[in-house]
Parts: structure tokens; sequence; C-alpha cells
């Protein structure tokens, strides 16, 4: 058997990293089994100790309902979760370099960053 089959069969043994295994299955359908369970549960009880026979049918009919509810939790595929598409460098266009601040002093600042206007007081 094949490590693909392997892990398809579900052997007991863990997949190999590469091995893509699918959607597990659909968990809300299983939730929706077990709280049929529960109130399958519920109505064998109260048909029992009520003595009515129709709460004790329709007890049946829930587990059966639950029965194939569990059944299709597992055969149903679930939602296969992509991953986020990342554009790669290459396929964009390349970004503009962001112009660097200079270090020198412009002929209209002094040493200190003060424009003529201010180092010299307001022009009247």
């Amino acid at each position: 058997m094949t490590p693909a089959a392997a892990a398809a069969a579900g052997d007991g043994e863990r997949a190999e990293p590469g091995v893509d295994r699918g959607p597990r299955g659909r968990l809300w359908v299983y939730g929706l089994a077990f709280a049929l369970l529960l109130v399958s549960g519920y109505l064998q009880f109260r048909g029992n100790l009520d003595v009515r026979l129709t709460l004790v049918w329709t007890s049946i009919g829930l587990s059966g309902a639950a029965l194939v509810a569990a059944v299709l939790s597992v055969v149903l595929p679930g939602r296969r979760i992509r991953p986020a598409r990342v554009d790669s460098i290459e396929d964009g266009p390349e970004p503009e370099p962001e112009p660097e601040p200079s270090t020198e002093p412009d002929a209209e600042t002094d040493a200190e960053g003060r424009t003529a206007e201010t180092s010299e007081g307001p022009k009247e």
C-alpha cells in the first residue's frame, strides 16, 4: 500500500508531511447529531416514566436521525481552508525608493535648522 493510500485508509499511522489529507468533515453536523441524541434520551426517559408509547417511538425516530446525522458528519467533506494568496515581489511593480533626508543644511537654514527669517528676526 502506498503512503498516500495508507494515510487515506486511516490505519492509525501519522501521515507524511507532504500528503494532503483533505477536509475532515463538518463539525456542526456532528453537534446536531449529539443534540438529537440528547433529546432522544430525554424522550425515552419521559416516555418510560409516563408510560406513553408515542414518546418512546419519537425517541426511536430521533435516535435514527442522530445516527444518520453522525454518519453524514463524517462522510460529508468539510470546507477546505485555503491559504491567503501572497503576491511575490516579481509579480508586482517595484516600490519607489524613499528620498533620503539630507544632512547638510540648506542655503536658507543655518546650522541649527532655523530659517533666515527666524534667525534674523521677523522682516517688516
